[in-house]
């Protein structure tokens, strides 16, 4: 699974940034739009694996334990839950 990270997103961004406070800008663009796509597009299930396999960094494992399901499916849940992410925030940044 491809991990989506700030530096992956900032690569999306179609113009370069030479100066230390566009970059700055373009984070805190990124994470108010990747807040705002975790809260009102993900199911709760995929918001509960997400926040505690990426956010929290806790194994497939700990999770699925923690809400009760298999660890396979919790990496289905991440995994959905990332991709939707993923196109949702490709499709604001181009």
């Amino acid at each position: 699974m491809r991990a989506l990270s700030f530096d992956l997103l900032e690569n999306l961004i179609a113009a370069p940034q030479d100066e230390p406070e566009e970059r700055d800008a373009s984070r805190l663009r990124l994470a108010k739009i990747a807040g705002r796509v975790y809260e009102e597009e993900l199911t709760p299930r995929q918001k509960n694996c997400v926040y505690l396999c990426v956010i929290c960094g806790e194994s497939t494992v700990e999770a699925g334990r923690a809400l009760g399901i298999s660890p396979q499916a919790v990496s289905v849940h991440v995994k959905k839950g990332m991709d939707r992410m993923g196109r949702i925030l490709r499709y604001c940044i181009l």
